[in-house]
């Protein structure tokens, strides 16, 4: 089930992250967030909501509370800057799995070399 996003969260975001980073507890690399590594074992973090649980609703149905919205912005770029942060450390496994498959390659063709060298 998804909930309905009020038309001012990306602005809202956008503010708690530039906040965020203003704070130190987030950093900007280019287009994206990182979250701080001296940060990230002392932060306190909310968790993302549950599927079966509401937003907190004020006196006027539909409207969420500014503390819901606050809250949803905090998980939103904490989850934003984690899945970026992930994003990254898989790339760079990548680059490093390449270069290890090429350092085999290489390894492999100077045994073959030598092989041959020994052999005439």
């Amino acid at each position: 089930q998804r909930q309905e996003v009020p038309q001012s969260f990306k602005k809202q975001l956008c503010s708690r992250l530039k906040r965020l980073v203003a704070i130190e507890k987030l950093e900007k690399v280019q287009n994206r967030y990182k979250i701080r590594k001296d940060e990230t074992f002392g932060m306190k973090t909310t968790s993302p909501k549950q599927k079966g649980t509401k937003l907190k609703q004020s006196q006027n149905a539909g409207h969420t509370t500014c503390d819901a919205v606050e809250e949803a912005s905090m998980t939103a770029a904490y989850l934003i800057a984690e899945a970026e942060n992930k994003s990254f450390v898989a790339a760079e496994a990548v680059k490093e799995a390449e270069r290890v498959s090429k350092m085999a390659e290489d390894a492999d063709s100077l045994l073959q070399l030598a092989k041959e060298i020994f052999e005439t």
